[in-house]
């Protein structure tokens, strides 16, 4: 190996050695051993892996001159180099002498590898609890080693990294474990002097363990072994489950990872219970409050255990005296306060419609297909309950115009499903646009319009006599003459 072989310029990690007690060495007792490693290699950086020979010396001075004798020394010990690290026992072949340690402050350790001697000298300080290697700029680790005592450490500590730009930072794949018995407690304390600060607790009972985070000795957050996660509570009963307020100043996503509101529900699809929303009170009104700002509140939505546990929407306080109130029953009452509705719908107060402006009802027809928009229709005497287009003049049969021409809709739709249904809408009240016939006469706002011979068109009376029982509604527009469009005011007579 001669040439070949170089001990880099680290090699001591720790001194350990053991005595009888903290300050044994200001008594005067000896150290027995003291455990040395270090890494070899050759002069191409490749950690050697070999058996070689080695010699070991202590001097008061870091350059001894030749043939100085050392203060103590081991030679020819054989050593096992495993990818470039060896361990060796020094003062395990020739022991130390007893006033070594204690009357020489300063070391110097030197190294000689099959006649090879490293250099510079290692320097080694003595105090009466440690020893350490002042430079030790490359630590190859310690393997399987004990610390029999406490260890200090007035500088940073490093593990698995040479510049820690902490008191203590840990830099690897295998993360830190802390234990103090298969089932003992495990403790993690940050603490500010020798005040109480953070607990990390594993509270370890038998089995998986626990985790407390505490701060002044309380409680703050408390992880089960199961995975439930409790805030303010040491018994959570799902798996994030708080005791106390919370405020949440982004937007809160459930069953989804980007809510496009304050708050989003998402559901899965696998139950109707995914996208509800329960609010329970025991008993009690359970609801919502709505708020124009910070301390008004506008309107309540909630269900009344007073009132049938009815469904009440209303502004802030006028419950009892507006609102809309749903009974359990499906009945809807507008503006009843404290009355319960006894119908589909009441309402205490005026109806104001805006959709429409005549009041129809659907009607059968034998050929539905031919009846459009102003027709004007009467009752077919050959299909009870059935309408058909008006044929004749004064047809006392008459029955009403079919909603939906000019672009005007119906105001209020009667019907009764399963009933009384129908094909088309015909208005029976209000205004609607019929088809006319001028050719009977001109027509002008006021007229009286009866039917006419022309199939499903109107026209104007001109034969009072018989237009009792078929008249029509009056006319609010004019038509001079052909066929068209007039605004009627249907008022059957």
């Amino acid at each position: 190996m001669k040439n070949k072989s170089k001990l880099s310029k680290c090699t001591a990690l720790f001194f350990f050695f053991w005595f009888m007690t903290i300050n044994g060495l200001a008594l005067g007792q000896s150290i027995d051993v003291i455990n040395y490693q270090g890494k070899l290699t050759y002069t191409d950086g490749a950690p050697v892996s070999d058996t070689v020979s080695a010699s070991f010396a202590l001097f008061d001075t870091a350059t001894p001159v030749q043939g100085e004798n050392p203060l103590w020394e081991e030679n020819d010990i054989t050593l096992l180099v495993t990818d470039g690290i060896y361990n060796v026992e020094l003062g395990a072949h020739q022991p130390f002498p007893q006033d070594l340690f204690t009357n020489n402050d300063d070391l110097y350790l030197k190294i000689t590898i099959n006649g090879e001697e490293m250099a510079p000298l290692h320097h080694l300080s003595a105090t009466s609890y440690a020893m350490r290697a002042n430079y030790a700029e490359v630590a190859a680790g310690m393997k399987n080693g004990t610390i029999p005592d406490d260890l200090y450490i007035t500088g940073r500590l490093g593990i698995g990294r040479n510049s820690p730009r902490s008191d203590l930072e840990i830099q690897g794949t295998s993360g830190l474990r802390v234990s103090t018995g298969q089932l003992a407690n495990v403790f993690g304390e940050f603490k500010h002097g020798f005040s109480q600060g953070l607990i990390i607790n594993s509270n370890a009972g038998g089995g998986w363990a626990d985790i407390r985070f505490q701060s002044d000795g309380v409680d703050r957050m408390f992880i089960e072994h199961a995975g439930n996660v409790g805030i303010g509570t040491s018994t959570p009963q799902a798996r994030l489950d708080v005791s106390g307020n919370t405020i949440i100043s982004g937007r809160l996503g459930v069953g989804t990872t980007a809510p496009e509101a304050k708050v989003v529900i998402q559901g899965s699809g696998a139950s109707w219970t995914d996208g509800f929303l329960f609010i329970k009170n025991d008993g009690e009104d359970a609801g919502l409050r709505l708020y124009s700002d910070d301390t008004t509140v506008r309107h309540h939505i909630f269900n009344d255990t007073g009132f049938f546990n009815s469904l009440r929407i209303c502004p802030a306080g006028t419950y009892t005296s507006g609102g809309i109130t749903i009974t359990q029953g499906g009945n809807v009452g507008i503006g009843t306060g404290s009355q319960v509705p006894t119908s589909r719908l009441t309402v205490a107060g005026s109806i104001k419609l805006t959709g429409g402006s005549d009041l129809s009802e659907p009607f059968k027809f034998n050929e539905p297909e031919l009846i459009g928009p102003g027709m004007v229709v009467a009752i077919d005497p050959d299909n009870p309950g059935n309408l058909k287009p008006a044929r004749k003049p004064y047809d006392r049969c008459v029955a009403g115009i079919v909603s939906g021409a000019g672009g005007i809709r119906p105001g209020l739709l009667m019907m009764q499903a399963d009933a009384l249904e129908g094909d088309h809408q015909v208005a029976l009240v209000g205004r609607v646009y019929g088809l006319c016939d001028a050719s009977y006469g001109p027509i002008k706002p006021g007229d009286l319009l009866t039917t006419s011979p022309t199939p499903g068109h109107a026209m104007k009376v001109t034969d009072y006599n018989r237009a009792q029982g078929a008249i029509l509604g009056k006319a609010m527009t004019k038509l001079e003459d052909g066929k068209g469009l007039v605004l009627v005011l249907v008022g059957l007579q």
